[in-house]
């Protein structure tokens, strides 16, 4: 059978060869100079099988060409034209190398096709080789990129080859024969230098002829022509030439092997280098190669937070000045870059002994940061705002007194105003204000009178109104209030409590999305029933949902999206169910599906539209089926209900809506007991797929992310991130094989520019 390689770019490739030879893309760029562009020269490992049956080179851009060499063969292609040949090759103790010079007045893509006459001589490593051979791998875009080989034949003592190369493992062997018998593919004729840029000096970067492994160390160059690009970097991103990936300190993509575009979304986690325990922050985009470290290099100091730009434009991320990383009270930074780490900037106050940022917010438009602040360890917390880039900074609240405090602080959902709790110790504040994004015009929203105490804050969604928890020494229970965000303003929103009544719990209450009502639970009728109201923002119309013995259970109510329905799980006659009522409780319904007894429903989402809903259940032991697992989708009366996984499963958990809507995601043992997966499926049920690659038994799958635009699903498993199409397709590895997730991840809120 005659099988072949395709290295290309522009169009894919249907395999005639062995399933386990890879198809491989090649892309070469040339770098711009005053009459055209110099060549760039690229290399790759070609294995010898038997022999090379023929190679064909096309130029794609007529107004360049291609220049190829392989071992002694060479050939020109351009302006369009194709050359074939035919080369007669000694088949093993020879692995020869590919080398391409492109140049032209523009950049050109070419196509390069390797056709191997015998293919059963492929490998995927030393495993598929007979004694006395080696696996010679094929690693034509980079290092730990999965690629095939040939075997051939090797000589036990390696005589004869003394010229030192680096594997893609970053160790330095004393020839290519030796790299060979040690089964690691090749990454450089040359002794290793780099593994990483904190191995070169401060205006240097580890380049290479690919997106992973060893390099040499390279100066960043001080300034650039301007270029034609783009050129793709290694880590997600484009620039204007190479030599503006240079100065970025970023490796060039020289190929890629991706049937599918790149994600527009790129991927933020923190991660750990190999042989460092120093936690850093990381971001990758989906389908292309590699990683992208976000942070300065550190010693003795960990990234300790981060958080995306509402635009996307930056990230702003603090670091800890412990190498443990444990130390709750030592000195904590502020700082923001782009997320290909470019643009770094300190942008909190100097700070002396014992000071820190103590934590810090995005304005939802993207243009300011809130960050909470300690001058040194004589002085409570302030509120400053700046810019992203540092270049202004204001006090939220001007020169506090001797003892005075900002506990909590919130930015108005539009972006206009940031809230903050104003107080005399840290655990009781008195007082809420707020203050426009550049900290002038201050305004009280609540009242200010001697130990009366204002906290756990809820904007509204139309920026007008903050609830707030309020208490006095003078009553044993607290009440909820809203102020307007202007200062014009206060009122009492919850109806008169009965004796006994514990009052309003922090956070047990929850604004409708138009703004229009609050809903909360409290115990305002009985001293023993915690039922749920309504109120509007002034207070008036407070109305009880739900019948005298039908009250809300733990936190578990919601509103629908579009806020013209209350979801709650309740309790009527002893027995727990799920209800849907109007926001003034004047229509009230009870959830009909299932009609099995013993099946209890548990948890609830609304579909981003909200025109179903996604019910968690299971089955009591006394049901006979040993209480397994349900998910459930129907419409919120409970018609059109579907089970949407197979009966097989004994473990569910993590489902959530993609953000369109269109399917479910879960973890749960669908195909094999004890071994939890990731699988997807219509809200009817039908078209479900498993997403997670085959995960064995023990594997630590911690979670799943949809990105913003439904197209993939995110998921770490042990000490990598993968992602993959919602059909299980392009399913590949999405952090850099270098680096050792550590800690959360975050999707970028909207496509970030390559």
């Amino acid at each position: 059978m005659l099988g072949f390689i395709a290295l290309q770019t522009g169009f894919t490739c249907e395999p005639t060869h062995a399933a386990r030879l890879s198809d491989l893309t090649v892309e070469v760029r040339g770098a711009p100079r005053a009459f055209g562009f110099e060549p760039a020269v690229r290399a790759y490992d070609v294995p010898v099988l038997d022999r090379v049956a023929t190679i064909e080179a096309r130029g794609r851009d007529s107004d360049a060409r291609i220049e190829w060499s392989l071992g002694e063969a060479t050939g020109v292609v351009g302006s369009g034209a194709a050359l074939e040949l035919e080369i007669e090759l000694v088949p093993g103790r020879q692995v020869l190398l590919l080398t391409v010079r492109a140049y032209g007045r523009k950049p050109g893509s070419y196509s390069l096709e390797l056709n191997y006459v015998d293919d059963e001589r492929a490998c995927v490593d030393q495993t598929d080789c007979e004694a006395g051979q080696a696996c010679s791998y094929v690693h034509p875009v980079g290092c730990f990129v999965g690629g095939f080989g040939g075997c051939v034949e090797m000589d036990q003592d390696c005589e004869g080859s003394a010229s030192p190369v680096c594997g893609c493992d970053g160790l330095t062997y004393p020839s290519r024969c030796d790299l060979l018998r040690s089964g690691v593919a090749l990454a450089y004729v040359g002794e290793c230098v780099c593994s990483s840029d904190a191995d070169c000096a401060e205006d240097e970067y580890c380049d290479a002829r690919s997106c992973h492994g060893p390099g040499h160390c390279v100066a960043r160059p001080a300034s650039c022509e301007p270029g034609d690009g783009p050129v793709p970097g290694c880590y997600g991103f484009e620039y204007e030439s190479e030599c503006a990936a240079a100065a970025a300190g970023q490796r060039v993509l020289l190929a890629g092997g991706r049937d599918t575009p790149p994600s527009p979304y790129l991927f933020m986690y923190f991660g750990k280098e190999a042989g460092s325990e120093t936690n850093e922050l990381f971001t990758s985009r989906p389908g292309m190669l590699g990683a992208t470290r976000v942070n300065q290099p550190l010693e003795d100091a960990h990234v300790a937070f981060a958080q995306w730009s509402p635009k996307g434009s930056d990230i702003a991320y603090s670091v800890l000045n412990d190498p443990y990383s444990i130390c709750g009270h030592c000195p904590k930074e502020l700082f923001t870059a782009r997320p290909d780490g470019t643009e770094r900037n300190k942008v909190n106050l100097p700070f002396g002994e014992g000071g820190r940022v103590e934590g810090f917010l995005y304005a939802p438009d993207g243009e300011h940061i809130a960050y909470r602040f300690k001058a040194d360890r004589n002085n409570l917390s302030e509120l400053y705002l700046v810019t992203p880039n540092g270049s202004e900074t204001a006090s939220a609240h001007g020169p506090l007194g001797f003892g005075e405090y900002i506990n909590e602080f919130y930015w108005s959902p539009d972006g206009k105003r940031v809230a903050y709790a104003f107080g005399s110790t840290p655990e009781n504040s008195k007082a809420i204000y707020t203050n426009s994004a550049d900290g002038t015009d201050r305004r009280l929203v609540t009242r200010r009178e001697p130990e009366v105490r204002a906290q756990v804050m809820v904007w509204s969604p139309d920026s007008k109104w903050l609830a707030y928890i309020e208490s006095d020494p003078g009553k044993t229970i607290s009440e909820l209030f809203s102020g307007a965000a202007d200062g014009s303003g206060y009122h009492k929103l919850n109806g008169p409590l009965v004796e006994g009544s514990e009052g309003i719990r922090g956070l047990y209450y929850k604004w409708s999305p138009d703004s229009s009502r609050i809903m909360y639970r409290a115990e305002q009728d009985d001293p023993h029933v915690r039922h749920l109201y309504t109120s509007r923002p002034d207070g008036s119309d407070n109305q009880r949902i739900g019948q005298p013995d039908r009250y809300a259970y733990s936190r578990d109510y919601q509103w629908s999206p579009d806020g013209s329905l209350i979801a709650y799980f309740g309790y009527e006659d002893g027995e727990r169910g799920l209800f849907f009522a109007d926001p003034d409780g004047s229509e009230r319904q009870e959830y009909p599906w299932p009609p099995d007894e013993g099946v209890h429903l548990q948890g609830l989402q609304w579909s981003p539209d909200g025109s179903r809903v996604l019910l968690a259940a299971r089955a009591s032991p006394s049901s006979g089926t040993e209480g397994y697992p349900l998910l459930i989708s129907s419409r919120p009366d409970g018609t059109d209900a579907h089970v949407v996984h197979p009966p097989t499963i004994s473990v569910l958990r993590s489902y959530i809506w993609s953000p369109d809507g269109t399917r479910i995601a879960y973890i749960a043992d669908q195909d094999t007991p004890n071994v939890e997966e990731i699988y997807t499926s219509a809200p009817d049920g039908s078209n479900n797929r498993k997403v997670s690659h085959e995960l064995p038994e023990g594997a630590d799958l911690r979670g799943l992310a949809w990105s913003p635009d439904s197209a993939l699903i995110v998921y770490p498993v042990d000490d990598d991130i993968y992602s993959a199409a919602p059909d299980g397709s392009q399913n590949r590895q999405v952090s850099d094989p270098g680096v050792r997730p550590a800690g959360a991840w975050y999707w970028s809120p909207v496509p970030v520019p390559r």
